[in-house]
């Protein structure tokens, strides 16, 4: 079947959702209640139907829709297992109109079928409206920029964030993290070997020849992944670990960039020796995290050294209790439960941490 067959036949709508020509192509599903992201756990040892589990991600579909109202083209893009088809449906479930989502990860001319895309979307009585689910890649980024520029708006997916499973679920996410199948899986055998076979296609397909090399800041941003590769399974593995404080660090900044975007943010080091875990630029302000695996943070000399080169609004020292207190002038102890909920905008006329 030809591209421009798929997209005659995802415009018109099917009786039920199949695969067209190697692309996913779900019904026009016309005006529906959204309903929450069934996600399947992980089969445990002794096999049977796995079962299934329901997390709401109401800010990314809200975000989904919202592009969708805006342009012709929503691109939900990340790395595999991290829910974009899901998504996807539940977007195509909302819309009051008819939609058409397609995997560009599946074999496909894809093209051919931005340059298909391209006159459906300018066309002055386009009705359907149209998602694309596919990884990161620069080579797709670039492809589905220069043919659908001005059409398309880009939607980040990425694995649970705490906001979505709860503060009573820190610890889960933490050790588990955020891929909904390794969280979601039904015992710790269960997620050791769904992380088994997903860090051996990683490592192996995705990005072959992969070495590690110096840098200043190297995160593995899904903590799961981390205490894979490190041989941990459970929080009290994890809790001897000499990595344990790093872990933490990734974590945490994992759970601030979701929060608050990944747009604009830093880290800062300096010959002195000051250091700033995370600085996050917004609307030419500067606000700064630092991430503290302890039971009671206190100030350091670093944090008042990189208030007075930065100029920070605040620098908040985020950490796993579930208190919030101050250290100094503007530097404050945050639990990563809060983080969420931040508002980055300067108070009390004040510009500067002291």
């Amino acid at each position: 079947m030809t591209a421009a067959q798929v997209v005659g036949e995802a415009i018109r709508g099917a009786a039920e959702a199949r695969e067209v020509g190697g692309l996913q192509v779900p019904r026009a599903w016309g005006e529906r209640t959204p309903e929450p992201v069934a996600l399947a756990r992980a089969q445990d040892a002794g096999g049977g139907h796995p079962c299934r589990d329901l997390v709401p991600r109401p800010d990314l579909l809200a975000a989904a829709l919202r592009g969708l109202g805006e342009v012709p083209v929503v691109a939900l893009l990340g790395v595999r297992q991290a829910g974009k088809t899901t998504l996807a449906r539940q977007a195509t479930a909302a819309w009051a109109g008819p939609t058409a989502f397609f995997d560009l990860e599946a074999p496909t001319d894809r093209q051919a079928l931005f340059e298909l895309l391209r006159p459906l979307c300018d066309e002055p009585s386009r009705k359907a409206v149209y998602l694309l689910t596919g990884s990161a890649s620069w080579d797709l980024i670039r492809g589905v920029s220069e043919t659908l520029a001005g059409r398309v708006q880009f939607l980040q997916v990425g694995g649970f964030a705490l906001a979505e499973v709860g503060p009573a679920n820190l610890e889960q996410l933490w050790v588990r993290g955020g891929f909904p199948r390794a969280y979601l899986a039904g015992s710790t055998d269960a997620w050791a070997r769904w992380m088994r076979s997903f860090a051996q296609t990683f490592l192996e397909r995705d990005i072959p020849g992969l070495g590690l090399v110096k840098s200043p800041k190297l995160y593995i941003r899904d903590s799961g992944i981390l205490h894979h590769l490190l041989g941990l399974e459970t929080m009290r593995d994890l809790a001897s670990h000499p990595r344990y404080g790093a872990s933490w660090e990734g974590f945490a900044i994992e759970q601030v960039l979701a929060a608050h975007g990944e747009h604009e943010a830093y880290f800062y080091g300096t010959q002195r020796g000051a250091e700033l875990d995370l600085m996050l630029l917004r609307r030419g302000r500067r606000w700064g995290f630092e991430f503290k695996c302890a039971d009671a943070p206190r100030t350091t000399r670093s944090m008042h050294m990189v208030c007075d080169d930065l100029g920070l609004e605040r620098l908040w020292v985020v950490y796993p209790g579930d208190r919030e207190y101050p250290l100094a002038d503007r530097i404050t102890v945050l639990p990563l439960t809060q983080v969420a909920a931040l508002r980055l905008e300067p108070q009390n006329g004040s510009r500067h941490c002291r």
